[in-house]
């Protein structure tokens, strides 16, 4: 079960740089800051939201990322 905030979801819902399953395969395949660096990135690149529109430059980001067995 993996879980996102809004923050961690920008990569794909707001900045369209990946896939749901592209992301759900860096997260369960590699460390999780990856993503982090990924969003961070893609949002110095774009610091007055000008490319992006949104409410603030950063946002807080989290993920949950539970294997159940």
């Amino acid at each position: 079960m993996t879980l996102l905030s809004d923050g961690a979801t920008r990569l794909v819902d707001r900045f369209e740089l990946g896939t749901w399953q592209a992301t759900l395969a860096l997260i369960t395949s590699t460390d999780v800051d990856e993503l982090f660096r990924r969003v961070r990135h893609a949002e110095a690149d774009d610091l007055e939201g000008r490319c992006w529109p949104r409410g603030k430059v950063h946002d807080d980001a989290t993920v949950l990322h539970w294997v159940l067995t």
